[in-house]
This record gives C-alpha cells, sequence and structure tokens, in this order.
C-alpha cells in the first residue's frame, strides 16, 4: 500500500487520509497537476467512482496520458495522436501491398526461369542439326528430336 500523502493531497496542502481515493493513482505530482489543470479534481474523483475497483488503475492511467497529451498538443490533444497513427497504418499498409506485389513478381519470375531451364534441358538432349527420318512407305520426312 501507498504510504506518505499522494500528489493530490500534497497539491492541496493537506494531511493524506489513509482512505484517500486518489493516493494510489497519483504518486508524481506532475502527472496530478496536469490532471488538475484539465478536468479538476472532483471529475477526477467522479471518474474514478464510475468504474469498478479493479478497472481503476487503467481509468486512472488514461487520465494521466490523456492530460499528456493534451499538453502537448493543446488544439487537437488525442485526436492528433490517432490521426498519426492512422497515417502511419496507411503507410504500413501501402508499404506492405507493395512487397506483396514485388514477392508476386518475384514468385512469377521463378517460375518462368524454372520452365525456361526445363526447355533449355530438353534442347541439350537434342542433336545441334534436324534430323529428317524418312517414313518408310509414304516418301515424306517428319523432324524429331530423338
Amino acid at each position: 500500500m501507498f504510504t506518505g500523502a499522494c500528489a493530490a493531497c500534497k497539491h492541496q496542502k493537506k494531511r493524506c487520509p489513509p482512505d484517500c481515493p486518489l493516493a494510489p493513482y497519483f504518486r508524481k505530482k506532475d502527472d496530478f497537476v496536469r490532471v488538475h489543470r484539465l478536468f479538476g479534481l472532483n471529475n477526477v474523483v467522479k471518474m474514478l467512482e464510475r468504474v469498478g475497483d479493479h478497472e481503476r488503475p487503467k481509468m486512472a492511467e488514461t487520465i494521466i496520458m490523456e492530460a499528456k497529451i493534451r499538453r502537448d498538443n493543446p488544439v487537437h490533444g488525442s485526436l492528433a495522436v490517432k490521426a498519426q497513427l492512422e497515417a502511419e497504418i496507411d503507410a504500413c499498409r501501402k508499404e506492405l501491398d507493395f512487397v506483396q506485389k514485388q514477392l508476386n513478381f518475384l514468385k512469377k519470375a521463378t517460375e518462368i526461369n524454372k520452365e525456361k531451364e526445363q526447355l533449355e534441358a530438353k534442347l541439350d538432349k537434342c542433336p545441334l542439326g534436324i534430323q529428317y527420318k524418312e517414313n518408310a512407305g509414304e516418301g515424306s520426312s517428319s523432324k524429331s528430336c530423338a
């Protein structure tokens, strides 16, 4: 359990009671000051009370993160982060499409090279000159590779 005054109580210059609802979540004064400026003390307490006990640490973490993001980008806040991440995802998708097209091209080129090697192997078995075999009864000639 947390001992000593939490950042919220230090900020308010009061003694931290043992059942302080903010003590487990606000140990750094900078975090609390940003959260306090953005949401206000009563709103933070209300937000934490609205969620279950098991969700409060994540809620406090989210509130702190939102305050930090709002400090870095006061106009757009977390929407700017969302837009940046969506742009990165879009760029990654385009790169993935490009790599898949290259992979398909190389697979096709490999298939063509295999076919070429097979044909060359068949040609190597044939003599260099074209041989004609006479059919005994008809007098016609035909090309064949033995």
